[in-house]
């Protein structure tokens, strides 16, 4: 009785095997296929398509996930604001995005200091580009024109700060950077003269 359950139960696996590789061959038959019948053309969309995900600000590029940069996302807003700004509000603003490019290449290679910048960026920009707005409104209303040359100055002020800020940080990043490879260096040289490999 044993024997043939152990028979049976053995049957059974040998056929469900067989099911499995005959799902798996038919599948690559079938993938095989509608490969060669495709049009190229669509192929090569399928291989360089690229999909914007609104909801983590990532792309993604043959199968690769590209997250774009806090940075990178307050740059594309600032340029935005500058369209119909007064020309000095507009090459302030230049400059800004100018240090922040320079801060997101910076931040792209040493992921260890993207969490300050990302507290900076995301505290001082959003602030800076409402008053932008505002700024934008009293330039165009002939009503509050007594206004407009004091706010453009101090606007022109933080703009100068915050800009200030950005370069003084990045500065920072490479003294630090410059004085942990120097020491680095130093170390490699004393262990080499230490253990007496030059005479």
């Amino acid at each position: 009785m044993k024997f043939i359950l152990l028979l049976f139960v053995f049957l059974f696996f040998i056929l469900g095997m067989a099911a499995l590789i005959g799902v798996w061959v038919i599948k690559g038959l079938s993938d095989f296929f509608s490969g060669i019948f495709k049009n190229p053309a669509q192929n090569n969309d399928i291989h360089f398509k690229r999909q914007e995900n609104s909801a983590d600000n990532s792309v993604i590029i043959e199968g690769e996930v590209v997250k774009e940069s806090v940075i990178e996302k307050y740059i594309k807003d600032i340029n935005q604001s500058k369209i119909g700004l007064d020309s000095d509000v507009a090459s302030a603003l230049s400059s800004l995005t100018d240090i922040m490019k320079k801060m997101d290449t910076y931040i792209s290679n040493h992921k260890n200091n993207e969490k300050d910048i990302k507290v900076m960026t995301e505290h001082y920009i959003p602030e800076l580009l409402k008053h932008i707005k505002v700024f934008k409104e009293l330039s165009s209303s002939s009503f509050t024109n007594v206004h407009k040359e004091d706010i453009k100055k101090e606007l022109l002020e933080t703009i100068s700060m915050i800009t200030n800020a950005y370069s003084t940080v990045l500065s920072e990043f490479y003294d630090s950077m410059a004085l942990s490879v120097s020491s680095s260096l130093e170390a490699i040289k004393s262990s080499i003269k230490l253990k007496g490999y030059i005479k």
